[in-house]
């Protein structure tokens, strides 16, 4: 007996087989298919996720580098510039860094995602750090 499934929309769980049973599995990076994500089965919660474009899980580390870099003009350009790539990950993830090498020059652009980057759970950790960064801001000022 064949069983195939698309685990872009559906998954499949063994529990117990009566016989022995081959699980082959085959995957092939579709355009779109930016990250890969694990559901608990008792729950439907968001488990865990993986980056599925390896452009940007190598870029990711780099981000660090280039704050660290010795050159605060030119890391904090690229850092800016990053903030308005496609990828909310990579997005956030140069904000954060950029935050730490000049706050007061990513303050702006951390308003600006609190108010209206269109990843919802950027914007959500926008407002967080937006009030953990200016405790007397009310959040209502960056609805997420």
């Amino acid at each position: 007996e064949t069983l195939l499934v698309d685990n872009r929309h559906t998954s499949l769980a063994m529990r117990h087989a009566d016989t022995d049973a081959v699980l082959l599995r085959f995957s092939c990076r579709l355009p779109g298919a930016e990250a890969q994500r694990v559901f608990a089965l008792s729950t439907g919660r968001q488990v865990a996720s993986a980056m599925g474009d390896d452009h940007i899980s190598r870029m990711l580390p780099l981000l660090a580098v280039a704050r660290l870099a010795g050159c605060a003009t030119r890391a904090a350009s690229l850092l800016a510039a990053l903030t308005g790539h496609t990828d909310p990950v990579l997005r956030w993830a140069a904000l954060r860094e950029w935050l730490v090498a000049d706050r007061p020059a990513a303050t702006a652009t951390l308003r600006r995602m609190a108010a209206a980057d269109p990843d919802a759970q950027v914007r959500r950790t926008a407002v967080a750090t937006l009030a953990l960064l200016m405790p007397g801001m009310e959040a209502a000022s960056c609805p997420a």
